[in-house]
């Protein structure tokens, strides 16, 4: 009989093989994101499974999905500044990024990618199935615990982007037996919270890199993140409270 680990990692990768598929067809920046967001979960379990079984080495197991993420992360690079450019610079509109060639390069290498996951996959799922329900309680429990101690009694905003991909973890070892509407909205609202503020921080960066004078542009997204801040502050401490 097929365990729920073994389910979860057989859609996992069902999904990511459809979207590079997709991706032949569409070549949607989209399209990308979300085989990033697949791998990153089918990362999360693999962190589960060498918790679970030391002996798996999850980084050499990694190494297939490592490949494809990085291209992808190639092409969404200066997408993602473009599209920050767009959401926060105001007129006049950035010129889009061409790339074209990289775009290509990605799609010869496709079918390679498909057949690795496949190939991997077959080994993967060998692994789930010895998943002990124990060991993926306590394997939660730590991860939990991991984020309280980032986050109470104060963050440091040098560790709030690994707060966040501590998060994005944890979701995708919960959705593991529960719908992600089940979820308390918590852990997503505060994703969101930090990804806000970080995109933010990240533009200001750029336009002092580039000796912009937009000064009352800088003042206003300056004036932003420290709203953003402050709401994450109370919602953490709201939360933390409540659950003590």
């Amino acid at each position: 009989m097929i365990t729920v680990f073994e389910e979860y990692i057989k859609r996992r990768i069902k999904r990511l093989k459809g979207l590079l598929n997709s991706f032949q067809k569409t070549q949607d920046q989209e399209t990308l994101h979300r085989i990033r967001v697949e791998i990153k979960k089918i990362k999360a379990v693999l962190q589960l499974m060498h918790f679970n079984d030391k002996k798996l080495d999850e980084r050499k197991e990694f190494l297939p999905f490592r490949k494809i993420f990085r291209a992808c992360g190639k092409i969404r690079e200066p997408y993602v500044s473009y599209s920050l450019a767009v959401k926060f610079g105001g007129k006049p509109l950035p010129q889009a990024p061409d790339c074209s060639e990289l775009i290509q390069e990605f799609r010869k290498d496709i079918p390679k990618y498909v057949r690795s996951v496949k190939e991997q996959e077959k080994h993967i799922l060998k692994k789930a199935r010895d998943i002990q329900s124990l060991k993926y309680k306590k394997y939660l429990e730590k991860k939990e615990t991991e984020l309280e101690e980032m986050v109470v009694p104060k963050f440091r905003l040098r560790e709030l982007h690994q707060v966040r991909k501590l998060i994005k973890e944890i979701l995708s070892i919960m959705t593991i037996f529960s719908k992600k509407q089940a979820l308390n909205p918590f852990f997503d609202d505060i994703a969101d919270l930090i990804g806000n503020w970080h995109d933010k921080v990240i533009f200001i960066a750029k336009l002092k890199k580039t000796g912009s004078r937009r000064l009352a542009l800088m003042k206003k997204l300056q004036q932003e993140c420290r709203a953003d801040l402050k709401e994450l502050r109370t919602e953490i401490r709201k939360f933390f409270d409540k659950n003590k």
